[in-house]
Parts: C-alpha cells; structure tokens; sequence
C-alpha cells in the first residue's frame, strides 16, 4: 500500500512537472512569434517605403521624358546610375531593376548591376503592379513598386528591389531571440524560487518533525561548531530541564557559551577527547560537570559524533 501510494504521488508529480514545461513552452513560442510577427512587419513596411521613397524620384524623370524613347541612350544611362547608387546604399538592398510593358512585351530598362539575358528569370514571370508588393523568397525580399504617370495615374514601370533576407530581417531576429531569452530566464528564475520554496517547506517540515521527536527524548541533543567556545547551531527543548538555560540563552553564544558550563577542569580533556574523536571519524562518549544557571553541578554524559 506504501508503494503504491508513493508510485502514485511520483507519476502526479512528474504530471505536474510535464504540464509546467508544456505550458512554458507555449508561452515562449507565443511571444517569440508575436514579436517576430511586429519586427517583420516593421521590417517589410521600411522596405517597401525605401523603395517608394525611390520610385517617387524616378517617377518624375520618367513622365517627363516617357518610357518610350529607349534609344536615349543618356536617359537610361542616368536612370541605371540612380539605380546603382540606391543599391550602394547600406541598406541591405542586393540588387535593383526597372522595367516595363509596351505593346504588351516586357521590356527591361535598366538595372543596378549586370543581369545579361538572366534579368527575365530573375524576376520570374513580370507584371506591371498597380499596387506595391512584397515577396518573401527563399535568399531575398523583393519589393515591387509602380511608378505611375503624374496626370493620368497609369502605371508606366515598376521598380523592383531585392532586399537580402539576413540583413533585412536581422533586427527581427535580434528581437525575437531577445525575447526568447528573456522568456526563458523569466520561466527558469519562476522555477528556481518554486522548486527552493518548495525545498524550505520540506526542511521547515523536517526541522518540526525533528523537534518534535527531540522534545520527547531525556536530556539535551545540539549541534555545535567545532570552535574554542563550542558555538551552538541547535539546541533542543531539553536544554532547560537540564541546565536551567532556555535553549536560546545558547544559540550562537547569545547569553553564554557552552564552554561555560563545562567545570574548567574537564574543558582541556574534553578538547583533547573531540580532536581525537573528529580525526579517527569515531563515537564520542564522555562524562564530565557542567554547572547549571543555579549554580548546581550537574555530572553529565555527553554522545555523539562529528558531522
């Protein structure tokens, strides 16, 4: 019966245990995404405005000298300048295009960097937005924004800009881990101060349990440290029935040392006897006179044993 309740307890436990790990779980997972969630969001909303922020630079020269007049030569040249710079610029941008649609056929403009006959799969299957867009890939970010006509808000181009995905959503990574973290340290410091709470219940438990069972017993039992004064670390309640000291006059020589209850002429023999007893790891038995808080001399036999 023993047993089977101490089985029972054990798997209750480890239930509880499971359910707390389980539960810290979920709360981590829900606020690292949660965080993710805003950083991306705020990452892909800086994207999209950098490269509107570009597009609206671009709109300008392109109605001003229109799509179609690709054999100026020193227009697209311009217009793959302003690219190359905007790529340049430290903001994780790896690679930048224009393009647009006439007659129906997608024709590309120009472009931060040397694409060749590559430009057409890179994009992968173009359309002129009306709206910008953002794309999520596997290596890069690309943000799609129109540049429309001043007058008549027809889309004329589109802007393309791929974004490197370590670097664009490196401060949300560096939140979302931050936040894990701190979730974690949260969880383990809540865990720490359960499990010691749970601890000082068991030895306030055990220290009651042990009083208890020392009241009942004849005589005194203590724990002391091994110094010239005897220092008590616990005293039980029998300690005033045989001195006449209450058992906190003891503790840590508030009112007196145990060394002054011992008659001075078996205080030497004693220190030589526990020396002996402490190195040879042995019994102690001695009996020897202590003088109580009426003046009485009382012989005593002491037991016990180095911890």
């Amino acid at each position: 019966m023993i047993n089977t309740f101490s089985l029972s307890t054990r798997n209750c436990l480890c239930c509880r245990w499971i359910l707390i790990a389980l539960l810290c779980s979920l709360i981590a997972f829900g606020v690292t995404y949660i965080t993710w969630n805003q950083y991306l969001e705020k990452a892909n909303q800086a994207a999209i405005g950098l490269v509107l922020s570009a597009s609206q630079f671009l709109s300008s020269n392109l109605s001003a000298s229109g799509v179609s007049t690709l054999d100026n030569v020193e227009s697209l040249q311009q217009l793959e300048d302003s690219l190359t710079r905007f790529s340049q610029q430290d903001n994780g941008i790896e690679r930048a295009y224009l393009y647009t649609a006439i007659g129906g056929e997608i024709i590309h403009l120009a472009e931060s960097q040397t694409l060749g006959d590559s430009w057409s799969n890179i994009i992968a299957t173009p359309t002129l937005v009306s709206e910008p867009q953002l794309t999520r890939l596997t290596d890069f970010v690309s943000v799609l924004i129109p540049i429309k006509n001043l007058q008549t808000e027809e889309t004329i181009a589109v802007l393309r800009a791929d974004f490197q995905t370590n670097e664009l959503y490196k401060e949300a990574v560096m939140h979302a881990t931050h936040a894990l973290l701190v979730v974690v340290s949260v969880t383990l410091l809540l865990v720490s101060c359960y499990w010691l709470k749970k601890k000082n219940r068991e030895l306030e438990k055990n220290e009651r349990s042990r009083s208890a069972l020392l009241s009942q017993l004849p005589g005194m039992a203590y724990r002391c440290k091994n110094d010239k004064d005897w220092t008590m670390l616990f005293v039980s309640d029998g300690c005033h029935d045989l001195t006449g000291y209450l058992p906190e006059s003891l503790l840590l020589n508030r009112d007196l040392s145990y060394k002054d209850m011992i008659s001075p002429e078996h205080r030497t023999t004693l220190r030589g006897e526990w020396e002996r007893v402490l190195t040879t790891r042995t019994q102690f038995r001695a009996e020897y006179q202590i003088v109580t808080a009426t003046g009485e001399e009382k012989w005593v036999l002491e037991m016990g044993q180095g911890v």
